[in-house]
């Protein structure tokens, strides 16, 4: 069996370009919400007291002061969780790209995940995801140029 040819597909590339492009995505809508976001708004708790989630207290009535909660649920925490998740989502698209570089699959899909991962992480952070480029680069040309069996 010769081993230079791509195997067939086995769901790593796929999944790697779902996991990019919805990475991506996620980064690159939160990004912007945070730019234009007011910070005196409260978009998402007043979406969740409309829905009758939470108890919206006047400050009339509050009477003490309470430590915040470990997840607090304001627009600025749920955005950055997002990101957060984002990030997430293009770091596991890059790890699938190179498991699936790794195993020979056909390239096309794995090749536009890993774009789609790094450009989640460029979003972000622009140092960050030149340096996932090129340590993504150095396995890509190492996974290529050991010797076939």
């Amino acid at each position: 069996m010769n081993t230079t040819e791509p195997l067939a597909h086995n769901g790593l590339g796929h999944n790697s370009l779902i996991f990019g492009s919805l990475g991506l995505i996620v980064v690159t809508a939160s990004k912007y919400a945070q730019s234009v976001r007011n910070p005196r708004s409260a978009v998402f708790l007043e979406f969740l007291d409309r829905l009758g989630w939470v108890n919206n207290q006047s400050l009339a009535l509050v009477t003490e002061v309470k430590p915040s909660p470990l997840l607090p649920f304001t627009d600025g925490a749920i955005l950055s969780m997002l990101v957060w998740f984002g990030i997430y989502l293009s770091a596991l698209a890059i790890l699938y790209s190179i498991l699936a570089e790794y195993r020979n699959e056909d390239s096309l899909l794995l090749s536009a995940g890993l774009i789609c991962g790094i450009l989640g992480f460029y979003v972000f952070h622009t140092a960050t995801a030149i340096a996932i480029i090129l340590v993504c680069a150095g396995i890509v040309l190492w996974s290529r140029a050991k010797p076939q069996l």
